[in-house]
């Protein structure tokens, strides 16, 4: 093979780099997934695909979004059931977390203005 023909050797930094594109490229394909499991009033409802999510709070964070849909679509209907939870697994499936309904959002009571301490409740007056 002739001297022009011989390919030189990378430089350091041209080196470097590479080798921190392929770590960088393997660190991006690596990507967790996370399966979430629906336990509410219609039963349980297993998620067979999963979702990836960068770590477990961004995988929180999408359940607690999923489960206000779902909140949102039960009092659509009239109900809610506060005891439903969302289990998170792991791709390897192993329960990481299990997010109640009740964490998904907060809930007040605050007395209007022309509300007393008299018995509300339907029926009769007392």
């Amino acid at each position: 093979m002739s001297d022009a023909h011989k390919r030189a050797p990378p430089k350091r930094a041209e080196a470097a780099s590479l080798r921190g594109t392929e770590r960088e490229v393997a660190r991006l394909r690596k990507v967790p997934r996370f399966y979430f499991h629906v336990c509410n009033g219609s039963g349980f409802t297993e998620d067979k695909e999963g979702t990836e999510h960068r770590n477990l709070v961004a995988a929180r964070s999408n359940a607690i979004r999923g489960l206000r849909d779902i909140m949102a679509a039960e009092l659509q209907r009239g109900e809610l059931n506060l005891g439903s939870f969302i289990e998170i697994e792991d791709e390897d499936h192993q329960l990481v977390m299990t997010v109640p309904f009740a964490e998904a959002v907060s809930v007040t009571r605050v007395r209007g203005p022309d509300e007393s301490d008299r018995d509300t409740s339907l029926g009769e007056d007392r």
